[in-house]
């Protein structure tokens, strides 16, 4: 039985393919299974779909947490395995679930710049990705 995420992601790999020719590198980097932080720079709202049909696995995000605040939308993404996370603040909860998360052996994507780049280039990274994969003993 296909999950809404399943089918979701196939329908976007096939129109990410199409429309943008989605060609990805390296996949044999990812590990299979097992706990793993998928860690990008964000510079587009098109990278967590983009990431998500990419990976052939299936990925749970930290998203900041204005994203749940309209009823439909966070309906989505909780069904695509995002979960919210507060910006600018040690967020327990968040890093709690991404912890457990990893512990079960899941793929959790991240954005260490902690927001969207507006002009394209590289941010600073904030410290939590390095501290959940020591926490977790899973790879980035």
């Amino acid at each position: 039985m296909f999950s809404f995420y399943d089918c979701l992601r196939a329908v976007l790999k096939f129109l990410f393919t199409a429309l943008f020719h989605l060609k990805v590198n390296g996949q044999a980097n990812i590990p299979s299974q097992g706990g793993v932080i998928i860690a990008s720079n964000h510079v587009s709202n098109w990278d967590p779909p983009m990431l998500g049909t990419a990976m052939q696995r299936p990925l749970c995000a930290l998203a900041k947490e204005e994203l749940f605040k309209v009823p439909v939308f966070s309906f989505i993404i909780r069904k695509l395995n995002a979960f919210p996370i507060r910006r600018g603040a040690a967020d327990r909860a968040a890093i709690s679930a991404a912890l457990k998360l990893l512990k079960e052996g899941k793929a959790v994507l991240l954005f260490p710049e902690g927001t969207r780049s507006k002009d394209g280039k590289l941010g600073e990274g904030k410290h939590g990705v390095a501290m959940l994969a020591v926490k977790a003993g899973v790879p980035i």
